[in-house]
């Protein structure tokens, strides 16, 4: 997917990055391409909160020629064991106490957590979060940058007022 337009974007030594915001501008989707030298892992791990703040302030108005892949993904998993490993044992057994939510609870036990999501990145989604911004620029011909989207990168999908992030993914080649 192609689009040569303004949108909001940001530049670190590490990485590149763009704000596409969907529909009426409540959520935005980030993509963070790490650039040459540093690898998506890198990126990801760096994307403590202080960074990911300063990451989202740096972003501003710039003519961007960006490409994009279509990405369709889905994730499944299993979060019991994860929830032990967290020390959250006495739920997933004949031990668990649930009197407070059913006459019962004595005899209920979790026996099932898992977390299903789903991320399709294509033209029409990104047509309808693509939107051309308006700002003050100096009266000279606009530097357009270049961003080609044609390694791994980090995505994050965020409602942009609160900035709750709500989903955080990256996308990798897997042969």
């Amino acid at each position: 997917m192609h689009r040569n337009a303004k949108m909001s974007y940001a530049e670190g030594s590490t990485y590149q990055a763009v704000d596409l915001p969907y529909g009426d501008s409540a959520f935005t989707m980030t993509v963070v391409l790490p650039k040459a030298g540093t690898s998506v892992e890198t990126l990801a791990a760096s994307l403590d909160a202080s960074t990911w703040q300063s990451l989202i302030s740096g972003l501003r108005t710039s003519e961007v020629d960006l490409y994009l892949p279509k990405v369709k993904m889905s994730w499944l998993r299993e979060l019991i064991p994860d929830m032990k490993a967290l020390g959250m044992n006495i739920p997933f057994t004949d031990g668990a106490d649930f009197t407070r939510m059913s006459p019962r609870g004595r005899e209920l036990y979790i026996s099932l957590i898992r977390q299903k999501t789903f991320v399709d990145i294509n033209e029409e989604g990104t047509e309808a979060a693509a939107v051309t911004a308006t700002g003050i620029s100096l009266t000279s011909a606009p530097v357009t940058v270049p961003m080609r989207v044609d390694r791994p990168f980090v995505f994050v999908i965020r409602e942009r007022l609160s900035g709750t992030v709500l989903f955080m993914g990256k996308v990798v080649v897997v042969p």
